[in-house]
This record gives structure tokens, sequence and C-alpha cells, in this order.
């Protein structure tokens, strides 16, 4: 633990000292200084933060020394907590518990100075089993009490001064407490504490520990079965199961125009609604003019523009090119050109009148959730950016999720929202090295509130304090195990394809899919044919028999570092190796 503590120790020393920090409010600068307190933690990690052992005889650290307990077989009970009742309690006078009264005071506190003292008799050693102890684990001295190491905290130099350097976390110690005292009064089968085995301990009766109470079972139960999942087929595990924020349609694989693959899922109530004219043709319109296969027919219309003389080129081509590529692809079809697939003629044609509107959707791995409905919830979800050109960003949040239909059952999903006017020439958006401020009292594009979904970027907003209420700050969002990467060639090399894994694409996410490929089992052998056989010796089995032979007879057994065995009979020698 130490290992992993050292940095942020580091840290705290610079922190105790001073560092320069900004004021966000202000733009000033000052020296700020932060110290630890204490410590937050259930009871097992409290040995690992303070070094006092939780485990054994001495397991408390409040009665160090002086811990009452008692060893009940295989076991090890805490006793004697009426110390802490006061001295005048009726309590400490019955002879109910373990037939004695109680007439010790409670274990005094233990100072700093005297736990210095202590750890300075703590043997810094090698951890585990060394050839140092003699091949055994090192046991600790009773001078060391339980202590283990010299916590890494006391490094800084005020912690040893700290009244209250540990704490135990409040959740676990109230939810447990409650849930087993409820349970047994109420005697809720499975959950009472009130059972036999129970009542056996009370009485000092042998009860061996269940292993699936262990911590440490639990982990090793968990690898196993995680281990044995990468072998399984046909059936979910860890390695196959979808995540949270799945966003892969099983139709959208097989398609061929890159608008129709978008990755994106729907999510909620599907509604059926009937968009206006003008807003679906504008959706339309978006559809076509963010298609990569469309480009070459909106350039070869765009110079027929040019060659008309039109002055308003995207104004015109707005009205001009669907009808005009419809066009096109019906003489392309008739002529039997075979660019003029299925999905490229579906494209051409309007979409259907209806539409489907849903509450939120997955794409690129992040969850999007109209304003109407986030508006709602403790978290958000509506926000949104959509990277420009210049460097141009456009901010806004959700309003509407869309899925427009298609001919030949092709679907795309695209975002109705509402943009704020962020014009840097109206001075509505605020830009430093550390914050982005943007005005979200004016719209802005009313009549083109349209993206397609897998363009759209999360962020959320904050209240900008130095502003009125109508300024947010802009956070960034970045989901986890979705990476950017980039599709770019390396020029001046051998090899076209090699991309370079430290440069970031902002645009098209996609989450990395690690894939484990596996052997067929049916046709892997288990015996191995290129090594010669190497006996192997029962220990149990042999143990037997050494105390079965030593009654017998003087001999000796000694196994050596390497796990050699060796057995001395009257002066001669045999080994038996690889225990």
């Amino acid at each position: 633990m130490d290992v992993f503590l050292q940095p942020l120790i580091e840290d705290l020393k610079k922190l105790w000292e001073g560092v320069n920090t900004g004021d966000a409010v202000t733009s000033d600068t000052f020296l700020m200084r932060a110290a630890v307190l204490w410590t937050i933690n259930d009871f097992p990690a409290y040995a690992l933060m303070s070094g006092w052992s939780t485990k054994g005889y001495k397991a408390c650290p409040t009665g160090n020394e002086e811990t009452p307990s008692k060893g009940i077989r295989i076991k090890i009970a805490y006793i004697g907590h009426r110390r802490f009742l006061p001295l005048n309690d009726p309590m400490r006078r019955s002879k109910q518990f373990d037939g004695q009264t109680e007439r010790r005071s409670p274990p005094s506190e233990i100072t700093a100075k005297e736990i210095l003292a202590q750890l300075e008799h703590v043997h810094v050693g090698i951890p585990g089993k060394h050839k140092q102890y003699g091949g055994i684990k090192r046991k600790r001295s009773p001078i060391e009490l339980n202590w283990s190491k010299k916590s890494i905290f006391f490094q800084l130099e005020y912690w040893q001064h700290l009244p209250l350097r540990h704490n135990l976390d409040v959740m676990h110690i109230e939810k447990n407490v409650s849930d087993n005292v409820l349970s047994t009064l109420l005697n809720i089968e499975g959950k009472s504490k009130d059972t036999e085995k129970a009542r056996l301990d009370l009485q000092y009766v042998n009860n061996r520990a269940h292993p699936e109470g262990s911590i440490a079972e639990a982990y090793i139960v968990n690898e196993a079965l995680t281990f044995c999942s990468m072998y399984f087929r046909d059936i979910e595990t860890r390695y196959n199961r979808p995540e949270r924020n799945d966003d892969r349609v099983n139709t959208c694989s097989s398609r061929i125009i890159s608008i129709f693959k978008h990755v994106g899922r729907p999510l909620g109530k599907k509604e059926v609604m009937v968009l206006e004219p003008s807003l679906r043709i504008k959706a339309e319109w978006y559809v076509l003019n963010n298609c990569q296969e469309v480009e070459k027919y909106l350039e070869e219309h765009r110079n027929g523009l040019l060659a008309r003389g039109v002055r308003n080129l995207e104004q015109q081509q707005e009205v001009e090119f669907p009808l005009w590529f419809k066009d096109k692809v019906n003489e392309m079809r008739a002529v039997g050109s075979s660019e003029a697939t299925d999905e490229l003629y579906a494209l051409a044609n309007i979409s259907n009148f209806t539409v489907y509107s849903y509450s939120s959707a997955i794409i690129n791995g992040v969850k999007f959730i109209v304003e109407q409905r986030d508006v709602r919830r403790t978290t958000q979800n509506s926000g949104i950016l959509v990277p420009g050109i210049g460097g141009q960003n456009y901010y806004g949040v959700l309003q509407d999720v869309i899925e427009l239909c298609y001919l030949k059952d092709c679907k795309v999903l695209i975002f109705k929202c509402k943009w704020f006017d962020t014009d840097p020439r109206r001075r509505r958006i605020q830009e430093d090295n550390r914050f982005t401020s943007i005005y979200t009292g004016a719209e802005w594009y009313k009549n083109d509130p349209f993206i397609l979904a897998s363009q759209a970027k999360s962020v959320y907003y904050l209240n900008d304090i130095k502003n009125d209420p109508m300024w947010k700050l802009v956070q960034a969002y970045a989901p986890h195990n979705v990476w950017d990467y980039p599709n770019m060639e390396v020029e001046n090399d051998v090899d076209k394809t090699t991309t370079d894994a430290h440069i970031v694409q902002e645009l098209n996410s996609q989450p990395l899919q690690l894939v484990v490929e596996l052997p067929e089992l049916e046709n892997v052998s288990f015996y191995r044919d290129d090594i010669e056989p190497t006996e192997v010796i029962n220990i149990d089995q042999l143990q037997q028999n050494i105390e079965e032979y030593d009654e017998e007879d003087d001999s000796t057994v000694e196994i050596d570092d390497d796990d050699n065995i060796d057995i001395e009979t009257n002066g001669t020698t045999s080994e038996k190796e690889d225990v």
C-alpha cells in the first residue's frame, strides 16, 4: 500500500509548504496550503493505513496491548466490552456474561509519543516466506505487539500531532450493525444471527469457519470464474457481455452507405409523430449534405449551378438538389448502373412522413437524454457539443431524438437541438486557458436544428459565478472505455497504414473492442510427450509413513529450499525430488 501512497505523500508535503494557485473568480494567484486530517476506511483497510494489524489477539487498535481477547479453539473472541461502561453501571456487577464481574477501567488512550516508541521496535524485514527466516514466514516478536510497519503518513511532519488519525467508515458500521440487530430481533430467516452455530460458539464448541465468508476466498472464486469464462462459448460471460452503454445495432453492420452505418441506439418509448414539412425537408437535406457517398453528386450539381451563374449557391442547391439527385439516381438505375444501389435509391427518395421519436439514445458509448426529461434529474445528459470548421464549436441542448425511415428499411438517427448563440462577434462566448463560458439566453440556427447523432459530443453546463445566471461554464465529458484513435497515414514510411497512437482525433469516437482469440479445445491435446514422467510424492501419505516408520526406527526427514526431501536412515540417504 505504501508504494501506491508514496506519490500522494510527496504531493501532501508540497501542499503543507504551499503551492501557488489561481483563483477562478478574481484571476489572482494565492498560496494554497492543505493537510490531511484523517483517513476514512473500513476495518480491514485500517491495518493497511495505520500499520496496526487488525487480526490476532491484539486486533483492537484502541485497546492496543490491553486488548481483551480469548481463544475459542480455532477462533478468537473479543470480550471485555463492559470495561467501557460507566463504573456504576449495574451490568458491570452482573455475572451472566462470563461468570465474573467487571471492575477494570477502560483502556487508557495511547498517545502519539507512545506509538512512536512502540514503532521503534518494529522489525523492517522481507515480507512473506524467505530463506533468511529458514524458508518460513517470520513470526512477530512479542515486543512488536501487533505492529506490522510504520505508517507512511508519519512522513508528514504534522501527522503525529493529530488527535484522531484514522476513522472507520460509518456507512458500513451502521448498515451492518442495524441489519444484524433488526434481522435477529425479527428472526428473519437467513439473516438472523441467532443461529445454532452462533450458540455453539457461545458455548465454546468447535465450529469450523466457512471459506465463503473470507474476502480472500471471494477473490479467488472471482478470478477462477473469470479465467474459466475465457473458454466458455455460446453463453454470456464478462468477455462477451455487451457494455452498459452499448450503441451497436445489428442491422447497421450490413449496410453499405456510411449514413446508414452510423452507430447509435435509441432508448425509451417509441412515439410516432409527423414532422412539419419544413423541418422534414431540413432534416433530409442535412442527411444528404453529410453523406460521404453523395459528395460527388453534390459537386456535380454545384458545378452546374456555377455554369448557370447562380449567385446564392448554397441556398439554391438546398432547394434544387434533392429533386435533381432523385432524377439522377433513377436515370442510373434505368441504364443498370452498379452505382445505383438499393440504399442509394432509398436515400434519393424522401423519407417517410411519419418519424419515430425517443427520449434518449446511446451514441459512441455515451447516453444522451432530451432536455425535457433531463431537467427532472440530478445529473446532466442533454448537453451537446459539435465541433465546426475553423475551430468554431457549437453548443446546445438536446430537444428530441428522431429516427428517419427510408425505403428498404434504411434508417438514420438524428438529433434535434436548441443551439445557443455563441457568435464571437456578439461576445457571447468567453474563453481563456482554463475555462469556456457561454451565454445561454439567446438561440442560434432556429431553422436548422438537426445534426447526425454520431456527430454529437457530450458536455454539461455549470453556473458561471462570475457572470449572471444565463452564463454557463462548459465542461467536456470523457466517457470510460472509449478512446479516440486517428485514421491517418504516415508519410515517408514503408507501412502506409501505421498510425500514431499518441495522436487524438476529435471526431467519430468508437469504442475499442478487445478480442481474445481462443483455440478450439476439441483439438487441443493435454498430454505432454516432450518430457520424462516425474514422480510426485503425496505429502499426506508421506507424513503418515514417516510417523509409522519413526515408531520403528530412528530416521530423519529434511526438506531443503529446493523442495527436495532427504530421508536419512541408519547412515544412508535417499532423495525424492519435485515435491
